[in-house]
C-alpha cells in the first residue's frame, strides 16, 4: 500500500513531462556560446556523444549539461526511482529516510518546487521558478536555480541559474537550448550557453 508520502510525491512525478518510452534518442546540431559548432547524438541519459572542433571551449560542460537535460526528461517509472525509498511527509515536504543522498522534495500545487540532496561534502537545493506546458499538459521546468552549500559550515559555495528551452519535434519536446549563469565566492559571474537545432528523433 502506498504511503501518504508516496500519495503526495507520485502525482508530482507524473505531472512532470518526460519523453515517450519508445523514444530511442535523437541527433541535433549544436552551437556554443563561444561560437563553436558541432553535433550531438543522444542514445540515452548515459549515452551522449558530442562532437566539437579540437580545442573547443567548454566541451565537457556542454556534454554534462546535455546529459543532465536528457536524464531529467528520459522516461522513468516512479516505482523504479523515488518509489523505491521509504519516506515521510513534513507539511508540504517529502523526506526520504533511507536513500543515500538524504533527499527531500517540496511539493506545491501538485508539482515539485524544490529538491534537496547531499552529495559528498556539499548540500544542494534546486528551486524551480517557471515551467513550460507541454502538448500533453504535463509541465517542463525551464527556469530554476541550484544552490550549493558546504556541509561542514553551511557556507554558500555557488549558485547556478538555468534557462532552458525545448522544441517540439515529431511529437516530442526535445532540448533546444540551455543557458547557465554561475556565481561563486570571489569570482565574476560566468554565463555559458549551448543551442541545438535540426533535431531528428530516433525511434
Amino acid at each position: 500500500m502506498a504511503s501518504a508520502a508516496d500519495a503526495m510525491l507520485r502525482p508530482a512525478h507524473d505531472a512532470a513531462y518526460r519523453f515517450p518510452p519508445h523514444l530511442a534518442g535523437f541527433t541535433a546540431n549544436l552551437l556554443t556560446h563561444a561560437g563553436d559548432a558541432g553535433t550531438v547524438t543522444i542514445g540515452g541519459p548515459r549515452d551522449v556523444s558530442v562532437v566539437l572542433p579540437d580545442g573547443a571551449a567548454d566541451a565537457d560542460w556542454v556534454r554534462g549539461e546535455l546529459s543532465s537535460m536528457v536524464a531529467h526528461r528520459w522516461s522513468s517509472d516512479y516505482a523504479d526511482g523515488d518509489g523505491r525509498w521509504a519516506k515521510v511527509t513534513v507539511g508540504s515536504t517529502v523526506r526520504f529516510t533511507d536513500d543515500p543522498f538524504d533527499s527531500a522534495y517540496k511539493v506545491v500545487d501538485g508539482h515539485i518546487a524544490e529538491v534537496h540532496r547531499t552529495a559528498g561534502d556539499a548540500r544542494f537545493a534546486i528551486v524551480v521558478h517557471e515551467r513550460q506546458q507541454a502538448h500533453d499538459d504535463r509541465l517542463i521546468p525551464v527556469r530554476f536555480t541550484v544552490f550549493h552549500w558546504a556541509v561542514t559550515d553551511g557556507r554558500l559555495l555557488r549558485a547556478d541559474h538555468y534557462r532552458d528551452e525545448y522544441a517540439l519535434v515529431d511529437g516530442v519536446h526535445l532540448p533546444a537550448a540551455r543557458e547557465v549563469t554561475s556565481a561563486a565566492d570571489g569570482r565574476a559571474l560566468v554565463t555559458r550557453r549551448v543551442a541545438l537545432s535540426d533535431h531528428k528523433a530516433v525511434w
